[in-house]
């Protein structure tokens, strides 16, 4: 349900937080 969406929402966030510090360690 809505809980299960806010879930998946948040744990793309995360993701994207991650692929971000990620690109921004590796091109300068």
């Amino acid at each position: 349900g809505f809980y299960e969406l806010d879930l998946k929402l948040f744990d793309g966030l995360v993701a994207g937080r991650r692929w971000l510090s990620i690109t921004m360690a590796v091109i300068p």
